[in-house]
């Protein structure tokens, strides 16, 4: 019996260790490494890209209903935050821009009467979307975080909805 326990208690030990072990690994991504793929591109390409992401993010989310959207947010950012970027000014874009993603989607939804008109321009975000805290250096990686928060939006209703599919079976 006592042999049975240790096994047990060994399995039990084997399994938080190797969860942990995934938490660890995953604790700190840099903002840095979701741009990778297009650090090479010309500002202007990079742009295009984001934009890109943006709008195919928001005409992917404009059909969903807006209590389906408030229930993933907190998920949202629990899982956004493990992106991370540190400024050599202490400064933090993630709370204005996941602002700008949220009243983005909220627009795009039509959530009390407001619109917005897709697709959207870069420009717009940078011109009417982001406040003068925002420095020159800081716009990509605003953009970026605004992409990241729209995708994670969307990756994260269909991963529920999948989890509430798989209940009704």
């Amino acid at each position: 019996m006592k042999n049975e326990k240790t096994d047990y208690a060994n399995k039990i030990a084997t399994k938080m260790t190797s969860n942990l072990s995934k938490v660890i690994e995953v604790q700190e991504y840099n903002l840095d490494d979701l741009t990778i793929i297009i650090n090479g591109l010309k500002k202007e390409q990079k742009e295009e890209v984001i934009e890109e992401i943006i709008n195919n993010q928001l005409d992917e989310l404009k059909d969903k209903d807006d209590k389906k959207i408030r229930k993933v947010l907190k998920q949202v950012d629990d899982i956004t935050d493990y992106f991370i970027k540190y400024y050599d000014d202490d400064s933090d874009i993630v709370s204005e821009c996941d602002q700008i993603a949220d009243d983005l989607l909220f627009k795009a939804i039509g959530r009390n009467k407001r619109t917005l008109e897709l697709p959207l321009k870069v420009s717009y975000i940078k011109n009417y979307c982001l406040s003068s805290n925002i420095n020159n250096n800081q716009i990509f990686d605003s953009l970026v975080w605004i992409a990241l928060r729209l995708v994670a939006i969307s990756y994260c209703i269909k991963y529920n909805d999948s989890l509430e599919d798989n209940t009704e079976d």
